[in-house]
């Protein structure tokens, strides 16, 4: 981010909304290293402070399905968007999530034209368990 020192970059951070944190996490090496720190200076607040952790002020750890729809031991970082408590009775799982997936952006566009990197909108279905304080990541 311009080469700015850690603490400046911490406090422009503040202002950026999850789109601004997916590009500058694409700049460079330095920009992944402030926005670690971000995340790391927002985890200490939020223990020094008391915070409670919600799927409203963090991020979420949500495991990678593979394509016969087991879980694998990878996740993904999503910023969920909508959240509906919404029962699937022969899955048994209760909450519908809608979220832009953070750590796995897609890339769109035409190879005359300029590529682009996305978060793309998706939904799925999970327990209320896998929404807890191991699974959350403090964001705002």
């Amino acid at each position: 981010m311009l080469n700015l020192s850690a603490d400046i970059s911490l406090y422009l951070l503040d202002f950026c909304d999850i789109h601004s944190f997916v590009k500058i996490a694409q700049i460079d090496k330095k920009s992944l290293q402030n926005i670690k720190y971000y995340f790391h200076i927002k985890k200490l607040t939020y223990e020094k402070y008391n915070i409670e952790k919600n799927i409203y002020n963090c991020l979420l750890k949500k495991k990678i399905c593979n394509h016969m729809g087991n879980k694998t031991d990878k996740n993904e970082i999503v910023k969920v968007i909508k959240l509906k408590n919404k029962a699937v009775p022969f899955r048994g799982m209760d909450i519908h999530i809608y979220y832009w997936c953070i750590s796995s952006p897609k890339i769109i566009g035409k190879k005359h034209e300029e590529y682009t990197y996305v978060i793309y909108p998706n939904h799925e279905f999970i327990f209320s368990k896998d929404i807890n304080d191991n699974t959350l990541i403090p964001f705002r």
